[in-house]
């Protein structure tokens, strides 16, 4: 059983809809050909030339139809990835922020903490010689 995606149907479908209508036209035309050809005495073999031109018309639409669609399908999938890519650029730069904002606190923590060891509240040897030095 092979997986199909709900636009993959909806696309099938609306071909399958198109080629009935198109089929549907043909015949009203065939049935329109067959008339003229008895009431006027036509040859048979005009009407099926006729007939043959007019399904590679009809074969051709489709053709170009589903190469459209193709086509949009493509854009769709592309204005998606560009989209993505939009988010994931957002997602980065929050992320940088973050750790801007992660090692300013840091930064501001050890100057603090720097100036109540210089003043002899804590006491620290460690950031008391970093900081002299």
């Amino acid at each position: 059983m092979s997986f199909t995606s709900k636009k993959e149907k909806k696309r099938q479908n609306l071909m399958r809809g198109k080629r009935r209508k198109r089929q549907a036209e043909l015949e009203g035309e065939r049935g329109e050909r067959t008339m003229k050809m008895k009431a006027g005495g036509g040859e048979e073999g005009e009407g099926e030339e006729e007939e043959e031109v007019i399904e590679e018309e009809v074969i051709e639409e489709e053709e170009e139809e589903e190469e459209e669609e193709e086509e949009k399908e493509k854009e769709e999938e592309e204005e998606e990835e560009e989209e993505e890519e939009e988010e994931r650029k957002k997602e980065r730069k929050k992320e940088r922020k973050k750790e801007r904002k992660k090692e300013r606190k840091k930064e501001r923590d050890e100057e603090w903490r720097c100036k109540l060891v210089l003043k002899g509240v804590l006491k620290d040897r460690k950031l008391k010689r970093r900081r002299l030095m």
